[in-house]
């Protein structure tokens, strides 16, 4: 895939990606809502030895709290500090909880002690980390003596707000969380999802080539965009030597774009008839459909012969059924008898449009095939999938045609031509 596949991706799946972020960010605020808030405070102590106050021993007393600040720290988090700060608290707080609500660390070479306390309420996250800074500056002494001194340099105060949880954040994290899981689903999507959407979606072959798109506009553009479309067509198979004259196989890939086959076939007699043009349309499709489905049945005078046609609902379009010829399109088209006569009733026209019945539901297309200058076959966009389009080709290339044109209905007007 290249950047513009991705960018279509994401157009086409812009409702599940918002979905999932709204539903992320619900998810974060429901979390934030539910979380118990936890307040964290800190204390900080600085680890000196004593001595007098020349220059020299207060070089040493510096050096000396930043080579013992990490021992100290270890000493904070022991049992019989947070022992006797547990105890100064009360409340039935023991040590082993106070343990896990306090974390000490010291500053990168300073003799700088953090000591910080969370819990549910400000208050308790304040007096838990004074408590042990107050029992570190006890404890101390006993170990080095009257060498070390603890000195509270900033006492915890009461936080105002809680640290956790943070709505905001919690929601912005859910809304990422959701993107991704978005993309994901998405990724996903495409790879399971065999349906055709765009031009670019159509298999890349030698046999297979899309030769128009006639897509679903903005109401009052998609007439125009149609016409459009179908005139393209017609350059496309009217170009080069003998395009005055053609033979033109329409069939839908399966039945569910059976209808679309029948308004391309339908468009195409028409975008040929406006270059004056003689045109008729043979439709294999139903042999049982009674004559007063398209009109009044009429007998035309053509340079074949007199052939009996049915009044479209396109003006300078003749319609044929086989059955206003007593035989049935098998007959008509699957015999070499019923071919030559075919051949000889409607040679007169410049351009004859056959309309065939769904590709993959019965032959007639694969029948007739050989004998058209042009064969289409009609993929209907959300529809006709990849697979079903590579099989109806497939049993086309196997009767002998070598390029089958894709006309594509229903893409979105800027995804059309999107390769």
């Amino acid at each position: 895939m290249i950047l513009q596949d991705y960018v279509r991706l994401a157009r086409r799946g812009a409702w599940l990606l918002i979905a999932m972020v709204m539903l992320g960010a619900a998810g974060g605020l429901g979390v934030a809502a539910l979380t118990a808030p936890t307040y964290f405070s800190r204390a900080t102590v600085v680890v000196s030895a004593g001595g007098d106050d020349t220059p020299g021993d207060l070089a040493q007393v510096s050096s000396y709290g930043v080579q013992r600040a990490p021992t100290y720290a270890g000493v904070a988090g022991s049992s019989t500090v947070l022992t006797q700060a547990a105890s100064s608290l009360g409340g039935g707080l023991t040590a082993q909880v106070l343990a896990e609500a306090v974390n000490v660390t010291v500053r990168t070479d300073t003799a700088l002690i953090d000591i910080d306390a969370e819990a549910s309420t400000g208050e308790d996250a304040a007096a838990r980390a004074n408590a042990v800074a107050t029992a570190l500056a006890r404890v101390a002494p006993s170990l080095d003596g009257s060498a070390v001194v603890i000195t509270p340099v900033q006492v915890a105060q009461v936080p105002e707000v809680a640290d956790a949880p943070r709505p905001r954040n919690d929601v912005i994290a859910g809304a990422v969380v959701g993107l991704a899981l978005g993309v994901v689903a998405l990724a996903l999507w495409q790879a399971l999802d065999d349906k055709i959407r765009a031009a670019a979606d159509v298999p890349r072959s030698r046999s297979l080539r899309v030769v128009s798109v006639l897509p679903y506009g903005r109401r009052g553009k998609q007439d125009e965009a149609r016409s459009e479309g179908l005139r393209r067509l017609r350059a496309v198979l009217t170009a080069g030597p003998g395009g005055d004259r053609s033979v033109v196989a329409v069939a839908s890939v399966s039945s569910s774009s059976e209808k679309d086959a029948e308004e391309v076939a339908v468009g195409l007699a028409q975008a040929l008839s406006e270059t004056g043009a003689s045109v008729l349309v043979i439709d294999l499709t139903a042999p049982s459909r009674p004559l007063g489905a398209r009109g009044e049945a009429l007998t035309g005078g053509r340079a074949g012969g007199r052939l009996p046609v049915m009044a479209g609902e396109v003006d300078d379009v003749s319609w044929l059924v086989p059955e206003n010829l007593g035989t049935t399109p098998g007959a008509l088209v699957g015999t070499a008898d019923g071919r030559a006569a075919l051949d000889q009733l409607t040679g007169g026209y410049d351009h004859r449009v056959l309309l065939c019945p769904p590709a993959l539901d019965r032959s007639e297309i694969s029948v007739v095939a050989g004998r058209a200058t042009a064969t289409l076959l009609v993929a209907d966009a959300g529809r006709t999938s990849r697979s079903g389009l590579q099989r109806a080709a497939g049993s086309l290339t196997s009767a002998g045609v070598t390029t089958v044109g894709v006309v594509l209905v229903g893409a979105r007007t800027d995804e059309a031509w999107a390769v």
